[in-house]
């Protein structure tokens, strides 16, 4: 299954990345199955 992140998001964890701990969340989402510019491959 594809997923897609937010980049914007995943840029704001990064930036506040703890040091210890469970980490920080981030925004993803599923890519629709009709998606013509995604190619399954195998």
């Amino acid at each position: 299954m594809p997923i897609g992140v937010s980049n914007p998001s995943l840029r704001e964890a990064i930036i506040n990345q703890p040091e210890e701990g469970a980490g920080k969340e981030f925004t993803s989402f599923t890519i629709p199955r009709n998606c013509p510019t995604f190619i399954k491959k195998g």
